[in-house]
């Protein structure tokens, strides 16, 4: 009997820590998408000052 109480105590912890895996690996996948999301914007709001810049110099040079 202490051998199945064993491994059943074994089962329980193996699928705790895979659930907690999870989470981790959720946590990562949420994060990275949330600094490419960061980086879009960043590269949005260069190309827009870029875009605004080359304006105003053909402005300049008219």
């Amino acid at each position: 009997m202490a051998d199945i109480s064993g491994a059943a105590t074994t089962v329980a912890q193996t699928l705790t820590d895979s659930a907690n895996a999870q989470v981790t690996i959720n946590t990562a996948a949420t994060n990275a998408e949330i600094l490419t999301m960061n980086s879009k914007a960043d590269l949005a709001a260069v190309q827009g000052v870029s875009g605004a810049l080359d304006t105003a110099a053909q402005a300049v040079q008219k």
